[in-house]
């Protein structure tokens, strides 16, 4: 991400899938630059925490439609 987002950009990210979400939470951890400002394991089981959550791509209704969790990271990286 660091080669492609400008200098205090901030990089959302949207999975269903449990693997690239904890890999990704824990190479954040990880990372010196990194800062995690917030995720979930499930944005929708609940009041979504930031408008722009609401839009979702024709894969996520797909995933959600067949009972998969959307997961929600949102970093830094400096």
């Amino acid at each position: 991400y660091k080669k492609f987002i400008k200098p205090g950009g901030w990089i959302h990210l949207k999975t269903d899938d449990p693997t690239l979400y904890a890999f990704t939470i824990q190479t954040l951890r990880d990372y010196p630059g990194a800062t995690i400002h917030y995720h979930h394991d499930d944005i929708y089981d609940g009041p979504l925490m930031f408008p722009e959550l609401s839009f979702k791509t024709y894969y996520e209704k797909s995933h959600l439609s067949a009972g998969r969790k959307i997961k929600y990271i949102r970093f830094t990286i400096n």
